[in-house]
């Protein structure tokens, strides 16, 4: 609307840029996002924002690791340190010095967070600011590439906390991501879905994918388990845009297309699977036959070897049988 009034170049136009270009990286659109941090980048180095021209590279940085260019990434970085070290912007480059080490430990890398750490000995008794939220993702996230998950979790629960009572919300996503990760290598399925769940339902609205992404690795694990599992809203379109971003879409058809249960029910016809459906809906074999179009004879036929491959002798057990099935392997029969 500013750039169709002759504004493209007006203050209030730089103030929405940068902005849409964080907006545009949350939601993955990357090219956007790009061209956003590009316009924002423009006004705030003619104008002098050293803070908002740092944040702006930052930005860019982070599209650059998202695309596959660590290294070009982590010199951009290095670029926007020294400009900080000209400047009195302490918060800001302690803010950079953050990021840039999460970025090394997500490619492998721990030398510098130990060093950082160190140095650091950041506790969650310190002042809040966007410096420190900045710092407590960085430290959750070394403490658990360390395995040292206890720790993690502790630190999470608490930061997450602090977030949630100033209404920060990317910042629990964030944190929940992580922590849903920390308490499935803790061995708590169960707590580190319903963390999940949480994290899909608050990302949706904003369709805030990245987030998941950046940490695909070990989420996929959880991610799977609920689909499995038959999490109520496993057919939203945003989880399977999360699966798809994440890498994991082709786990989840194989998963759908031949569901976890009892070995017998891997060997049924789509056929079969069809005239079980309608069994357990209260069909009778007459009605399964005019339904589907085929004789008599022919459904009885396919209900002999469904009874075989399931290992029953009867219609109410083959019924039950297919009602034992998980959630996950319900969905495949609708």
């Amino acid at each position: 609307m500013l750039e169709e009034r002759g504004l493209a170049d007006s203050p209030h136009w730089f103030l929405l840029q940068g902005p849409m270009g964080w907006n545009c990286y949350y939601r993955n659109e990357l090219d956007t996002a790009e061209e956003c941090a590009a316009k924002a980048l423009r006004y705030g180095e003619q104008v002098g924002f050293v803070r908002d021209v740092v944040e702006t590279r930052l930005l860019k940085a982070l599209i650059l690791f998202a695309r596959g260019d660590a290294t070009g990434a982590e010199g951009l970085m290095r670029k926007m340190r020294l400009v900080v070290e000209t400047v009195d912007a302490s918060d800001v480059g302690s803010a950079l010095d953050a990021w840039a080490i999460r970025l090394s430990l997500r490619r492998g890398d721990s030398r510098a967070a130990l060093k950082w750490a160190d140095r650091r000995h950041l506790t969650l008794e310190e002042p809040f600011s966007f410096r420190f939220a900045f710092e407590c993702m960085t430290w959750a996230e070394m403490l658990y590439r360390q395995g040292r998950y206890d720790e993690t979790a502790d630190m999470l629960e608490g930061f997450g906390q602090l977030c949630s009572k100033r209404n920060l919300m990317l910042a629990v996503l964030d944190a929940n991501l992580l922590y849903s990760a920390t308490l499935y290598a803790l061995g708590n399925r169960d707590g580190s879905k319903a963390v999940m769940e949480r994290a899909l339902t608050s990302a949706e609205p904003e369709g805030c994918v990245r987030p998941f992404i950046n940490y695909g690795s070990i989420i996929s694990p959880v991610l799977l388990e609920m689909v499995r599992d038959g999490w109520k809203n496993q057919d939203d379109l945003f989880l399977r845009m999360v699966l798809k971003a994440c890498g994991i879409a082709d786990e989840y058809v194989e998963m759908l297309r031949k569901p976890p249960g009892p070995k017998e029910m891997d060997d049924l016809t789509a056929r079969e699977i069809e005239i079980l459906r309608l069994m357990s809906t209260g069909y009778t074999n007459r009605e399964i036959a005019d339904k589907i179009f085929v004789s008599l004879h022919t459904i009885k036929s396919h209900i002999k070897h469904i009874y075989a491959k399931m290992n029953v002798v009867t219609r109410t057990q083959a019924v039950r049988r297919l009602q034992e099935l998980s959630a996950a392997e319900r969905a495949f029969f609708r």
